[in-house]
């Protein structure tokens, strides 16, 4: 597995310039446990910028990790068409951890993402 700073800059640049809410990637590994203590140290380290990252599903060997802005998240989930969306599909809260845990139910729930997967990634709800 490379090391996760990799993924991060491949993959999270419009995240980490804050130009976008959150951004989804895949990591390869046989090491889970490995990869966890990778995001835990990168939590640590971005937690003073308002920023988190947490692994939503693992497949086999394909791990499913999440980076997002927590104010821009929260601003996202709680607007009037997102709510009503997240609602009516079983989610309890728009708080960004109740709602992070409940979009992992339904990722291991689904074969594919759910829909309201864009609404985490700051897309406009038309989308």
């Amino acid at each position: 597995m490379a090391p996760l700073e990799n993924y991060i800059i491949e993959q999270c640049a419009p995240t980490l310039a804050n130009l976008k809410t959150g951004t989804l990637f895949c990591v390869d590994t046989s090491e889970p446990e490995e990869l966890l203590t990778q995001i835990g140290r990168w939590n640590r380290e971005l937690a003073g910028k308002g920023i988190s990252i947490t692994l939503l599903r693992i497949r086999g060997v394909r791990t499913l990790v999440y980076m997002y802005r927590r104010t821009k998240l929260e601003r996202d989930l709680a607007a009037p068409g997102a709510a009503k969306l997240l609602f009516g599909l079983g989610y309890d809260s728009v708080m960004p951890e109740p709602a992070i845990e409940r979009l992992k139910a339904r990722l291991r729930s689904c074969e594919q993402f759910p829909h309201e997967i864009g609404v985490f990634l700051g897309y406009p709800l038309c989308d």
